[in-house]
């Protein structure tokens, strides 16, 4: 979970955390939410977005 040094403000309650993700290339189901007091998943918090994961390309 980051902490809010690690946040950039997009504005209107909107944050942009950056970090590496490995992951094969392809279709993938790309969950976020927030964690409670006991480390559990806050249900109502998980939001949910489709990403392609597209290979590295060498320059």
């Amino acid at each position: 979970m980051p902490s809010s040094k690690d946040l950039i403000s997009m504005g209107r309650h909107r944050y942009l955390y950056v970090f590496d993700l490995p992951a094969e290339p392809g279709l993938r189901m790309l969950r976020v939410y927030r964690a409670g007091s006991q480390h559990g998943i806050v249900e109502s918090s998980v939001q949910k977005a489709a990403v392609k994961v597209e290979a590295q390309r060498v320059k």
